[in-house]
């Protein structure tokens, strides 16, 4: 949902569903079972959404290599997975701007409130560093991953109170830095072991909320 206009909201599979009435009755773009409208190819469905939160038009997603072929059960495999950008959400294809990111599934983004080419993002996988940012809007990607463990991360967030922190969710739990992705510090407490973390949000008592896969959902303060 735009932050900007909350008539404006998104919902992805290999193509962008668009409402610009809020989410109405007979209100989403590209609800045909034929559209073609893809956000780069059949069959590259959508794994992460982010929508700028100063343009309600400017949207940043991601995108798997890899979907189930319904009528066999075989895998369609398309391509590396990818991070694409647009300022045009009806208009395809989008461009990608992934460049020197490691080919590994992209699972979620963060977007600077001070600046929408300022983006954040984690990946999946083993053996590549696992944040980075860009401060271009995907020109350039800086790693922000020294320190953290060599696992599968799944949430980024950018505290609300204070930019300069930032949280990471991955499959050994949170992780926070003071600095911009600069150091990590482990921010577990009250955890069970190796808690697997899905999301990352903030409530409106500013209390950072960790959605779990099959352990619940937990409350912190922030840090």
């Amino acid at each position: 949902i735009s932050k900007s206009d909350g008539n404006y909201m998104y919902v992805a599979t290999d193509n962008i569903h668009r409402s610009t009435t809020g989410g109405g009755s007979v209100s989403w773009s590209n609800v045909a079972s034929s559209s073609t409208n893809y956000i780069e190819a059949h069959r590259k469905t959508a794994i992460a959404l982010a929508v700028s939160p100063t343009n309600r038009n400017k949207i940043y997603v991601t995108t798997s290599n890899i979907a189930q072929n319904t009528s066999n059960d075989y895998l369609w495999v398309n391509g590396q997975p990818n991070i694409l950008r647009t300022t045009t959400p009806a208009t395809t294809p989008y461009a990608s701007i992934k460049g020197t990111l490691p080919d590994r599934f992209i699972m979620d983004m963060a977007i600077s409130e001070n600046s929408d080419d300022s983006v954040y993002v984690v990946l999946g996988g083993f053996g590549t560093s696992h944040v980075y940012l860009t401060p271009d809007g995907g020109t350039t990607w800086i790693s922000r991953g020294s320190g953290l463990p060599d696992v599968p991360f799944n949430a980024i967030l950018i505290d609300p109170t204070n930019p300069n922190i930032i949280y990471a969710g991955c499959d050994f739990g949170v992780y926070v830095s003071h600095n911009r992705g600069i150091n990590w510090y482990d921010y577990n407490t009250g955890f069970y072991d190796a808690t697997l973390v899905m999301d990352l949000q903030v409530d409106a008592n500013n209390k950072l909320i960790a959605a779990t896969h099959g352990k619940g959902v937990f409350r912190s303060d922030l840090f």
